[in-house]
């Protein structure tokens, strides 16, 4: 075989392989065993929001105490379980720098008790999950959830219809070290990582909240000032009128002058998408390791 035949190969395996992980990591329907085709939402992150009207602390961090079984039964996900036989572990990290022994392509179950704030009532709740290596399920209450393939991207679940504010859920996180991961991390770290590497949180946004928000910073033709082009989409539960407040703040918090001030969006069946371009006067250009400078919008 010569060597544009082989290059040709390979680059058909890849491709082959990214397919099979990109459709393992869509959103599967609930009780569903298999994904059936990739799921746009699944691609796009709902923005962790800073405050939300008439709730005290929005998003709740899950780090901490957890517990895992590494020699669990059958259905995992069952309430009634006997928690004796799991061990404490701290989230995040590593299972097996906990000192656990665990083998590849198989699942370890991760649970833990999370109590849904009262305020989050007439929320829209989720999960957000960023790093839990390599293979994860998700179930909340006995009831499945989702999947997602992927140590190292961020990915979340919704929750609203399966919990109640005021009272307790029960959080399972199915973690598998799988040997054929596209990153093969464990392989370059000469030991497995699975485990939840990363922040779990949980947190609630209003009923007409932001969906998605991209925002891309360029420079004008002169490379004097910045330009911010935003992309954003909007999701309600019903028609609604409403309106984006755009802000920029520097590193000390300070406001940073702004040419576009509001931006309104129609809501009219259930989403919304809009592009806004924002003049940014007379960025600061020069980047240096020790100081970075990052303005914030708000």
């Amino acid at each position: 075989m010569n060597r544009r035949a082989l290059l040709e190969k390979m680059g058909a395996v890849y491709v082959s392989a990214v397919a099979r992980g990109l459709n393992r990591a869509s959103v599967l329907s609930e009780g569903s065993e298999n994904a059936g085709g990739l799921d746009d939402s699944s691609l796009q992150l709902v923005p962790v929001p800073a405050t939300v009207k008439d709730v005290s602390e929005p998003v709740v961090n899950l780090a901490g105490e957890w517990h895992v079984n590494t020699n669990p039964p059958a259905a995992v996900w069952r309430q009634d379980l006997d928690k004796l036989t799991w061990t404490t572990i701290n989230v995040p990290d590593e299972l097996a720098i906990q000192g656990l022994v665990i083998a590849p392509d198989r699942e370890y179950p991760c649970r833990r008790r999370i109590s849904i704030p009262r305020d989050f009532a007439n929320q829209r709740i989720f999960l957000r999950f960023d790093g839990v290596y390599s293979y994860a399920r998700v179930w909340i209450n006995g009831v499945y959830i989702r999947d997602h393939s992927g140590g190292f991207t961020s990915w979340e679940c919704e929750i609203t219809d399966q919990v109640k504010a005021g009272e307790y859920a029960e959080l399972v996180i199915g973690v598998t070290d799988r040997s054929d991961d596209i990153s093969r991390a464990s392989f370059y770290a000469k030991q497995l990582i699975g485990g939840i590497l990363r922040d779990v949180r949980l947190f609630a946004v209003p009923a007409t909240h932001l969906r998605f928000l991209a925002v891309t910073a360029t420079l004008d033709e002169n490379y004097r000032h910045g330009r911010l082009q935003l992309n954003a989409r909007l999701s309600s539960e019903a028609p609604v009128d409403c309106h984006l407040q755009l802000g920029l703040i520097d590193n000390s918090g300070q406001a940073q002058p702004m040419q576009a001030g509001a931006a309104p969006i129609d809501i009219n069946n259930g989403s919304a998408n809009t592009e806004i371009v924002v003049p940014a006067p007379r960025p600061r250009l020069t980047l240096q390791p020790e100081l970075p400078y990052c303005p914030m919008g708000r």
